[in-house]
């Protein structure tokens, strides 16, 4: 897909989101991503109280990006059967990788997380070289072992594929998976060229479900100032009644961060399915619940990266399986990323919520607090506190 064509692929008659004709595969190594770790801080978005009305796990509270400058460079071994050796390489000590000033507008942000972004293994700000690839970025501050053909990023710092060299019983359903930009990369490590400014996010986690979850709001403010391969369709932001304040601050903070043409309009179904550009749709989950694209994304949480499940008065969070966690009642915000396939050049965001309050709440975090997302799948925000999904 690419700018030129809708941000969601048009419903068939039975009101199911048309999906990926050929979903991701664990050896297409564009199919590859990155972790980070947070700690709790008080959050000042004005939501009031949430009642969580059914035990979960797996939520981080308020969290602030912690970049972090450490290196884990512990051996790794190679090895691996005929066919799918994996090889080890380490890249070199630069100045730039070795915490020295780098020009932003010359560079690429390169991140590596685990566990969807819970723990923090690299964070890194490189020099943007020409011809360069993500894997000639990753080889420069980790340690790397490649697989299938060299494409295929089999392990880093030591943490390898649960699956690769693994027979039978052995075989764990977990790899590493890379963003660029906020989407899930439709390129091999070694094929895709990064531009300046790019925000390159590998994360180690379990694909027992979930293969590949197409677009993550962890980049912001990509993908509305750069997209996928360098793309810049523009942004729409749909909002409902009642939202076009919200949605006028939030397009006017788009465009101070660097977005061209950035437009903000009353939110429609044909709106929502015909658009040509980023969507951000910015509407309480009452004015949106009905639309069949939204019911399709809804019924199809494995392959859209939809990690919540709405009801009437409350939302729960899903696992990257699918299994149901906590959920919450009264209030609460949510934040999701989400399009049709990897490499997709203008993916639609939903800044939602069970309220008005909770829409206002979740967008002022996109505006005031950016980095309170930063290497998240998705969130929602509850009493003041960002709650990572999908929870582990």
């Amino acid at each position: 897909m690419d700018g030129s064509e809708s941000a969601l692929a048009k419903p068939r008659s039975d009101s199911v989101v048309a999906l990926p004709a050929n979903p991701p595969t664990r050896t297409q190594s564009g199919t590859q991503q990155a972790t980070i770790n947070r700690e709790s801080e008080p959050r000042s978005s004005e939501s009031p109280s949430a009642t969580v009305v059914t035990a979960g796990g797996g939520q981080k509270s308020a969290l602030n990006q912690q970049s972090g400058n450490t290196e884990d460079n512990s051996a790794n071994a190679s090895g691996g059967a005929a066919g799918k050796a994996t090889v080890s390489t380490m890249g070199g000590n630069s100045a730039q990788d070795n915490g020295a000033a780098v020009n932003s507008t010359l560079s690429v942000d390169l991140a590596v997380t685990t566990d969807f972004g819970q723990k923090l293994i690299q964070d890194k700000q490189l020099a943007l070289q020409s011809d360069v690839s993500v894997m000639d970025l990753l080889n420069r501050v980790c340690r790397v072992d490649s697989a299938y053909g060299g494409n295929f990023v089999n392990g880093i710092n030591g943490i390898k594929s649960g699956y690769t060299d693994k027979a039978g019983n052995q075989q764990q359903k977990a790899d590493w998976f890379y963003w660029v930009n906020g989407a899930l990369a439709a390129d091999g490590a070694a094929d895709y060229i990064p531009k300046r400014g790019d925000a390159v996010w590998w994360d180690y986690h379990s694909w027992d479900g979930s293969i590949g979850i197409p677009a993550v709001i962890g980049a912001f403010p990509h993908p509305f100032t750069t997209g996928y391969n360098g793309a810049t369709p523009g942004t729409t932001v749909l909002y409902s009644t009642g939202e076009q304040a919200v949605a006028g601050r939030l397009a006017a903070a788009l465009k101070r961060d660097g977005a061209n043409a950035v437009y903000a309009t009353v939110y429609t179904r044909a709106s929502l399915v015909n658009a040509s550009t980023n969507v951000i749709v910015v509407a309480p989950w009452s004015a949106i619940a009905s639309d069949p694209t939204v019911e399709g994304l809804a019924a199809h949480p494995l392959q859209t990266g939809w990690f919540a499940q709405f009801s009437n008065k409350s939302v729960t969070v899903r696992a990257s399986d699918g299994t149901l966690g906590t959920t919450y009642s009264g209030h609460a915000g949510v934040l999701l990323a989400t399009c049709s396939g990897s490499g997709v050049r203008s993916p639609v965001w939903f800044v939602t919520g069970l309220t008005a309050s909770d829409v206002d709440a979740t967008t002022n975090v996109l505006i005031a607090k950016p980095t309170a997302i930063a290497h998240e799948v998705g969130a929602f925000v509850v009493n003041d506190r960002i709650i990572s999904v999908p929870v582990r």
